[in-house]
């Protein structure tokens, strides 16, 4: 019975070597913020990301044209948080999603085809962004 305690004490108290590994929790606010960054980060728009994106775009849209204008129950609305979720991790947090996913909750605005042209504007958007971005040089870069 002693060694089943000791061995509960040891690896309760095992701090592994790497402590750059580990999350630093010490400070909640900093922990957070480091959450939310990585939540709200821009990724890198390519071909298969823009494809899926309007893939589902029109997909969410054509499900909610065949439930008709009044929708079926939580149906319309969990269809719209699936796209609005899928959205933002396809193109990154853009606040031109927020609106569209309100403006769905009403009843004849979501025979609209809203997710088509939020993913057509964030494209664009984050199309034109991109571009005016320069391209990090490559090889060594030293900041004087």
């Amino acid at each position: 019975m002693d060694e089943a305690i000791r061995y509960q004490r040891s690896a309760v108290s095992y701090q592994p070597e790497d402590h750059a590994a580990q999350l630093d929790t010490s400070h909640p606010s900093s922990y957070s913020w480091n959450v939310i960054s990585s939540l709200l980060q821009v990724p890198l728009l390519t071909r298969s990301r823009v494809t899926t994106a309007y893939v589902a775009a029109v997909v969410t849209d054509g499900l909610q044209l065949l439930a008709g204008p009044l929708g079926w129950v939580a149906f319309d609305q969990a269809l719209d948080a699936v796209a609005a979720i899928l959205m933002w991790r396809l193109l990154g947090f853009h606040p031109l999603l927020l609106p569209t996913f309100v403006v769905e909750f009403l009843p004849v605005a979501d025979m609209l085809p809203t997710w088509t042209g939020c993913v057509a504007l964030v494209v664009a958007l984050r199309k034109r962004q991109q571009r005016s971005v320069p391209a990090p040089p490559q090889g060594t870069v030293i900041d004087v």
